[in-house]
């Protein structure tokens, strides 16, 4: 599914991956645990097309992604990937649902259909009650909930995830996790999270932890 090559990444004279290699199976649950600074978040922009490595190779479903162009690439990205960010960036003159669609409407689908998969995914995640809210009007779980189906609506085959539960409290982090394993569960996506929470990596299929640019 996801196949990671001896990845290397600097940002001028600071190296900040420096030889990884990892491999995540469809459908699975992987972790990426590592302090501030340690290159987890370079690692999941670079898997997720966002950075360009400096050296190595990721191949997503047999493609490799370091040969495609900028067009190609763009396309494969809103095709494929889902994100989600501890902060949300949840557009704050938009509504719920409105947020939800909008990486719909970017792939030119349906507008009836992007609305229909938006409402289904609201109540998948059991926040179909505020959709028409605006994010000030949303606490932070619910926030976060609405980033998931974001990251949902195009049905990509893979999330990733930055550090999503590091602005919830230990009750909304814990209800996280569960519905990650849900929507693993009912839609077969493929999860790679970056924190820096042990406990939560450790809830997992599998972890990576990344220390000083590599894995240990």
């Amino acid at each position: 599914m996801i196949l990671v090559q001896d990845i290397y990444k600097s940002f001028g004279n600071l190296e900040v991956l420096k030889g990884i290699n990892l491999s995540v199976k469809k459908s699975e649950i992987v972790s990426v645990l590592g302090a501030s600074g340690a290159g987890k978040t370079t690692l999941l922009q670079i898997i997720g097309t966002l950075l360009k490595p400096d050296k190595g190779k990721i191949l997503i479903d047999n493609v490799n992604i370091n040969e495609l162009g900028e067009k190609a690439l763009a396309a494969f990205r809103n095709q494929n990937i889902g994100f989600v960010f501890q902060f949300h960036h949840l557009l704050p003159e938009f509504t719920a649902i409105e947020n939800v669609c909008i990486p719909g409407f970017i792939a030119k689908t349906n507008k009836n259909l992007v609305q229909k998969r938006a409402l289904d995914l609201l109540k998948a995640l059991n926040i179909e009650d505020r959709k028409d809210h605006k994010p000030n009007e949303l606490s932070g779980g619910e926030k976060q909930r609405i980033a998931i189906a974001r990251a949902l609506i195009n049905n990509p085959s893979i999330i990733l995830a930055d550090e999503p539960s590091g602005n919830l409290d230990s009750k909304n982090a814990k209800d996280l996790y569960k519905i990650i394993f849900e929507l693993r569960k009912n839609f077969e996506q493929t999860f790679i999270i970056v924190t820096h929470n042990e406990e939560h990596a450790k809830l997992t299929d599998k972890l990576f932890t990344i220390k000083d640019g590599i894995i240990m």
